[in-house]
C-alpha cells in the first residue's frame, strides 16, 4: 500500500503521507498526522467542488462564504463533500463523482465515513487542548489515527486513475495541440516536463485533473501550484480562508502547511456559484 502511494497517487496526497514516515518523535508525528487528515478532507472537497457542473453549484447550496469567512474547518471540508455527494448521486457515467459519492462520508457508523468523523473529532481535540498529554497516551493516540489515514488513504485508491497535470505551455499545431505540462503524480520532488498531444486546446493554464478521453477538469481556483521564488521547489495550494472585505483569498500549502495570499482567487471566487 505505501509503495502505491509513493508512485500513484496524486502529489498532494502521496508527498503528505511520505512525510509521516519521516518524523520520530510521537508528539511531532501526531500533530502533523492530525494536519494530514485535514489535508485530505480538503483535497477530496476541493476536487469534489471542480467536479460540479455549473448548474448544480446552488443546488448543492454551499455558501463558500460563510465556510472560508474566519479560516475553514474540518467539519466544514466534510460538509463540503457532503453536499456535493447527494448532487453527485445523480450523475451518470461521470466515474470520479460516482468514486466520491460512494465514499458515504455521511456514515458516521462505518467505513471511509467512521475513519473521517473520528480524525475530525482527533483534530478538533487537539485543536482545543483536549487531547491526549501524556507521552505514552499520544503514542497510542498516533497510532490509532495512523490506521484510520491508512484506511483513508486505501479507500481513496480511485486517484490513481486521475492524473493532476500541470499546464506550462501550449503549442498550436495544425489539428493537434501540443501541451507542456508536469504531472503530479506519486511523492518524488523533481517534476519532468512532458508534452501530451490533445486535440482541443485546455481552456487555460493552471492544474487539472485528467479524467480521461481529453477531459481534463480545471482545479482553479480551488487548488493551484506556485513555484518558489528560486524555481527550485514547487508548492500546492487549497483555499484556507477568504477575506471578502479585503478581496483576498489566504491559501494553505499541503506539503509544509505554509500560507500566501491571492487576490485572483478571490475575485474568482465571487463569481462562484453565480458564474453558471
Amino acid at each position: 500500500m505505501e509503495r502505491r502511494i509513493s508512485t500513484s497517487y496524486p502529489s498532494p496526497l502521496a508527498r503528505g503521507y511520505r512525510s509521516l514516515m519521516l518524523t520520530g518523535d510521537p508528539r511531532d508525528l501526531y500533530r502533523e498526522q492530525l494536519r494530514f487528515a485535514e489535508n485530505i478532507l480538503a483535497f477530496l472537497a476541493s476536487i469534489s467542488l471542480a467536479l460540479l457542473r455549473k448548474e448544480d453549484r446552488k443546488k448543492a447550496s454551499i455558501d463558500l462564504k460563510r465556510l472560508w469567512s474566519g479560516g475553514i474547518s474540518p467539519g466544514d471540508w466534510r460538509e463540503i463533500i457532503q453536499r456535493c455527494s447527494k448532487v453527485f448521486t445523480g450523475y451518470r457515467n461521470v466515474p470520479l463523482a460516482e468514486d466520491i459519492q460512494r465514499l458515504k462520508i455521511s456514515t458516521e457508523q462505518k467505513g471511509f465515513g467512521l475513519d473521517v468523523y473520528g480524525l475530525i473529532k482527533g483534530k478538533n481535540d487537539y485543536k482545543h487542548d483536549r487531547g491526549p498529554t501524556d507521552l505514552e497516551d499520544i503514542a497510542n493516540a498516533s497510532d490509532e489515527v495512523q490506521e484510520k489515514l491508512r484506511r483513508c488513504m486505501e479507500a481513496l485508491s480511485f486517484f490513481t486513475d486521475y492524473q493532476v497535470l500541470q499546464v506550462e505551455g501550449i503549442d498550436r499545431g495544425d489539428d493537434v495541440f501540443s501541451v507542456k505540462c508536469l504531472r503530479y503524480v506519486g511523492d518524488r520532488q523533481d517534476l519532468p516536463l512532458e508534452e501530451i498531444v490533445l486535440r482541443e486546446q485546455p481552456r487555460e493554464k493552471g492544474l487539472f485533473l485528467d479524467l480521461g478521453a481529453e477531459n481534463w477538469l480545471p482545479l482553479y481556483p480551488f487548488i493551484l501550484s506556485k513555484a518558489s521564488s528560486d524555481g527550485e521547489v514547487r508548492e500546492t495550494y487549497f483555499v484556507d480562508a477568504w477575506n471578502t472585505k479585503k478581496g483576498v483569498a489566504r491559501m494553505k500549502g499541503f506539503d509544509r502547511g505554509g500560507t500566501i495570499v491571492d487576490e485572483e482567487v478571490a475575485e474568482t471566487l465571487t463569481k462562484w456559484p453565480e458564474d453558471s
